[in-house]
């Protein structure tokens, strides 16, 4: 959608974060750059996971109010964008 542009510039700014933190990470500035990249990343996936809970919640418009049961898990199937594989990697980081 229109936040695709938004989500794949602040990945990327991540990316690069992380990896120009990567030569000396036991100072205290690398560590600042480490650290703002994992939150980079965690606003994106947060996002993500907030849009798929919500958007799994109500029916279809051929249905009624509430999703069903198979309706319901078929939004969490994949594709996921690289934020939420990147998550629990992320986690390891800090």
């Amino acid at each position: 959608g229109e936040f695709s542009l938004w989500k794949g510039i602040i990945l990327f700014s991540a990316g690069f974060f992380y990896l120009s933190s990567v030569k000396n990470l036991a100072e205290i500035h690398q560590l600042a750059k480490n650290v703002m990249a994992s939150v980079m990343l965690w606003i994106i996936a947060g996002m993500q996971i907030f849009a798929i809970i919500t958007e799994s919640i109500p029916g279809g418009e051929e249905g009624g109010w509430i999703n069903t049961w198979e309706g319901f898990l078929s939004a969490y199937s994949p594709p996921y964008i690289p934020a939420l594989i990147l998550l629990p990697f992320s986690l390891m980081t800090i």
